[in-house]
């Protein structure tokens, strides 16, 4: 639970654990409620296909 605003669409959701980040969602809709894709296994797929191009 956490606000974000508008500007930080594509932005990553962060973890913090084990003294490392670990992005687990794009931010992608603003408003109240906001909230974030999740990187499941099919996003992060496509965003690893994505930096290899």
């Amino acid at each position: 639970m956490l606000d974000t605003y508008g500007g930080q669409s594509g932005s990553p959701i962060w973890r913090f654990q084990d003294g490392q980040r670990h992005a687990v969602g794009i931010h992608g809709y603003g408003g109240c409620p906001n909230s974030a894709v999740r990187i499941n296994q099919s996003v992060f797929d496509n965003l690893s296909a994505w930096k290899n191009l």
